[in-house]
C-alpha cells in the first residue's frame, strides 16, 4: 500500500493541477486502487494463497500516471489529458473491482455449495 500511496502523491505533486480540477475523480481511483488491494488481501487470508499486491491494473494505472508525469518534466505539458487519464483509471479500478466480486462471490458458492435465490 505504501507504494500505491507513493504513486499518487508523486503523481499530485508533480501535476497539482489534477487535485485542482478532478478532485472527487482523483479520490475515487485512489480508492479504487486502495479496495482493490484491501479485498485481494481478505481473499488471500480466506483462501490461504499467496498474497499478491501489484496487479495488472494496478500496474497499467501506474504506468499511465508515470508516462504523463515523465512527460510533464520532459516536455513541459501532458501527454494524456488529465481528464481522459482520470475517467480511464476510474473505469479500470471499478470495473477490475465489479468482476473480482462476481468472480470471488461465484467461485465461494461453488465451493461451498451455497445456492443464493433459489426455492428447492
Amino acid at each position: 500500500m505504501a507504494s500505491l500511496c507513493s504513486v499518487f502523491i508523486g503523481y499530485v505533486i508533480i501535476s497539482p493541477s489534477v487535485m485542482q480540477n478532478y478532485p472527487i475523480a482523483m479520490m475515487f481511483a485512489y480508492g479504487s486502487q486502495f479496495l482493490q488491494g484491501t479485498l485481494r488481501a481478505l481473499i488471500s487470508g480466506v483462501t490461504r494463497e499467496k498474497y499478491q499486491p501489484y496487479r495488472r491494473t494496478n500496474t497499467t494505472m501506474w504506468s499511465l500516471m508515470i508516462i504523463n508525469a515523465f512527460s510533464i518534466i520532459v516536455l513541459g505539458h501532458v501527454l494524456i489529458n488529465e481528464l481522459a487519464l482520470v475517467v480511464l483509471m476510474n473505469m479500470i479500478g471499478w470495473g477490475a473491482i465489479a468482476h473480482q466480486v462476481y468472480w470471488t462471490i461465484q467461485d465461494f458458492k461453488r465451493v461451498l455449495g451455497i445456492r443464493m435465490f433459489r426455492i428447492k
